[in-house]
């Protein structure tokens, strides 16, 4: 190195211009714009199928119970988020999740766990314009649609 000569210093400090930073800000921006209402769309969908799941085993487990204790055991939905099952007591929906109209009130299995009266029976269930149906033959056998 040469005596007495010394290199020019950078002044400038480190760091984002403005300019930068609103770009990223846009950037950001844009891509949560787009992820986020599938996010959610996605979360309520989850939300609803751990629901019907809930539902039907407990519909599975009353036509057990009914086979097991010889007895007509019968499902009971009391409100538009709440239901009884005898031996478990009051089920509660999950948030903003409910029963749809059209829904049974009642779902008595029989003793041999076919359904009284002997007819398919229907419980909708709804969140933010999902909804999933919960059928259950006259046999007692549960579907979803």
């Amino acid at each position: 190195m040469i005596q007495g000569r010394e290199r020019p210093i950078d002044r400038r400090r480190p760091g984002f211009s403005m300019i930068e930073l609103v770009l990223v800000m846009t950037i950001i921006g844009t891509v949560a714009t787009i992820a986020v209402p599938p996010m959610v769309g996605s979360q309520n969908k989850l939300r609803l199928d751990a629901a019907v799941q809930q539902l039907t085993v407990d519909l599975a487990r009353a036509r057990s119970e009914a086979m097991n204790r010889n007895q007509t055991v019968t499902v009971t939905r009391t409100e538009a988020k709440r239901y009884t099952v005898p031996s478990v007591g009051v089920r509660e929906l999950d948030t903003h999740i409910t029963f749809g109209t059209g829904s049974a009130t009642t779902i008595s299995f029989t003793s041999y766990g076919a359904l009284t009266p002997v007819a398919t029976q229907t419980l909708v269930l709804r969140l933010a314009g999902e909804t999933r149906t919960v059928s259950v033959s006259a046999a007692g056998f549960t579907s979803v649609r």
